[in-house]
């Protein structure tokens, strides 16, 4: 059975997002099931598809627009360097990333931390991009949101990831 709904949320950088409109409401979408030719969507695009049952809930596939939205895409925070139909598999390397050598600290801030300790996220200055931190490196320094920081940073296999840190 074919269904008509809106795209609600899709992020291009993990290939996945939500649409409204399936048999029991919002339905999970990946970018392997859209139909040939598209490789991501935008949110307010309406759109037909399927439903299946998949491992954690149903999925819409073959999914194909019937009219634009007016929002325009969303940014991309990575450049894709590989994988099936611009997927994320390949291997990524952040644009803003490569301008620095690798082992150079860079500043940051701190914008998140688990209430844990398990791990906390520092964002870039310049270039805002997330970095995630292991608790081993923070462990005894007691930051908490807001708090300035050098991180040095490499490309992890989910992204970036500090190697080194200290307070600043």
């Amino acid at each position: 059975m074919e269904y008509q709904g809106t795209v609600k949320f899709f992020d291009p950088d993990k290939a996945y997002g939500f649409i409204s409109g399936g048999p029991k409401g919002d339905v999970f979408i990946h970018r392997n099931n859209l139909a040939p030719g598209w490789e991501e969507l935008v949110e307010g695009q309406d759109v037909v598809f399927k439903v299946r049952a998949a491992a954690k809930g149903d999925e819409a596939y073959d999914v194909v627009v019937t009219r634009e939205s007016s929002l325009p895409p969303r940014p991309r925070k990575f450049r894709d360097n590989g994988g099936r139909n611009g997927s994320a598999r390949g291997r990524r390397e952040p644009e803003r990333w490569q301008t620095f050598e690798r082992g150079t600290p860079v500043d940051g801030e701190v914008i998140s931390v688990d209430r844990d300790g398990r791990f906390l996220f520092v964002r870039s200055n310049p270039g805002g991009q997330e970095v995630y931190v292991h608790s081993s490196l923070f462990s005894r320094l007691g930051l908490r949101c807001g708090d300035r920081v050098s991180v040095t940073v490499e490309e992890g296999p989910r992204g970036l990831r500090a190697t080194s840190l200290s307070a600043v």
